[in-house]
């Protein structure tokens, strides 16, 4: 729905989930290891101003609420951002601050007054409690600890760092399943989140594949045969492209792997596609009959595609013939980028376009025309 979701922080979130402007922010309950009751406690102290680091949350909230398992929690799901302290440094300070906290709230329960009570300003705070020079944690760091805490991505997702890749060679579109048909191919990119893996009858192993791609979860099913040749890339964590055939079971959309490749390889392997960028300055009759020439020196299987673009209509879609199918060649893309420039050509399997390749023919297996007649 295009709404965003903010990650739980503790000086913004609520203790559920919140309207916050035009987004949702996370609240801090549902923060795993957190719960309701510390969340309670850190939302009314924050009654009394905001926290300013890790070192004032942990002095003004006790220790009952907030122990060292929930700031370590609120930490991984990146609580404390509006502190202006990023989480490699809240870690690095974690210990410490807690035993501050706890001698803070120790005195103050037997009535000792503090030397920030006598009029300590907030200078001499930020002078003692340094913040540690140190950079963020790599993003794998963090969207493992996000994923840990809140059961998804916040900040970013895994799949961004190939989003170009994963939306030029994944040809599902999880928006709109409806038209989907039995036995049709598709592509789906995605993040491995879980495997499970069983023993069939015939003592083989198969695995049922759980993808997160950019537009939700998708469940695939890997029989013997391909398990046993990929099981190596069944690990949690990897980005792969699974081309896999729509099944359905029970009126239930499911889809069974035909191949799975590693998204690093999708292009050598997947490519069923060129497309070519013709801004409006090389859109002439001398440049099209140049890059014709270079089309036609490496036939070959994959459709091209001419993305025009023009001033009124914006970017128009231009199928070339089928007699001009080309071969993904290196010596194309540097042949046709010395002709129109750099990033003016890219692959991919499709991108749902129209194709003068023969769709596959799905035989049902014998098994299940059984079972519908």
């Amino acid at each position: 729905m295009d709404i965003a979701v903010l990650a739980p922080d503790v000086n913004h979130s609520m203790l559920n989930f919140a309207v916050e402007g035009r987004a949702i922010r996370f609240g801090l309950s549902a923060v795993r290891n957190v719960g309701e009751g510390p969340a309670k406690a850190i939302v009314a102290e924050r009654a009394n101003g905001p926290y300013g680091d890790i070192y004032d949350f942990c002095k003004r909230v006790e220790t009952s609420s907030a122990n060292a398992r929930v700031v370590e929690s609120l930490n991984k799901a990146g609580a404390f951002a509006s502190t202006g302290w990023n989480r490699r440094q809240v870690d690095s300070a974690v210990e410490k601050a807690i035993s501050e906290g706890q001698v803070v709230q120790r005195d103050k329960a037997i009535g000792q007054t503090s030397l920030f009570d006598m009029g300590g300003t907030e200078e001499s705070f930020q002078r003692i409690y340094e913040q540690p020079k140190l950079p963020e944690w790599p993003d794998h760091v963090i969207w493992e600890g996000e994923k840990e805490m809140l059961g998804l991505y916040i900040s970013s997702h895994p799949l961004q760092n190939y989003r170009d890749l994963v939306e030029r060679y994944s040809t599902l579109d999880l928006k709109d399943t409806s038209n989907l048909k039995e036995g049709e191919e598709v592509t789906i990119a995605g993040l491995v989140s879980t495997v499970r893996v069983i023993s069939t009858k015939k003592g083989t192993k198969m695995a049922f594949l759980r993808l997160e791609t950019l537009l939700g979860p998708s469940e695939v099913t890997i029989f013997s045969d391909l398990y046993e040749q990929k099981s190596p890339m069944l690990v949690a964590d990897l980005v792969v492209v699974c081309v896999a055939r729509v099944n359905y079971r029970d009126d239930k959309l499911g889809f069974v792997a035909n191949d799975i490749v590693s998204i690093d390889d999708a292009e050598r392997t997947l490519t069923k596609a060129v497309h070519v960028r013709l801004h409006p300055p090389r859109q002439q009759v001398e440049t099209l009959d140049k890059l014709a020439l270079i089309m036609g020196s490496v036939p070959g299987s994959c459709d091209v595609y001419l993305h025009c673009g023009l001033p009124e209509e914006g970017e128009v879609v231009i199928h070339a013939p089928n007699a001009c199918r080309v071969s993904a060649t290196r010596q194309l893309r540097y042949a046709v980028e010395e002709l129109l420039g750099q990033d003016t050509v890219y692959f991919s399997a499709g991108m749902r376009l129209p194709s003068h390749q023969a769709a596959k023919v799905y035989q049902q297996p014998k098994w299940k025309q059984r079972a519908e007649n």
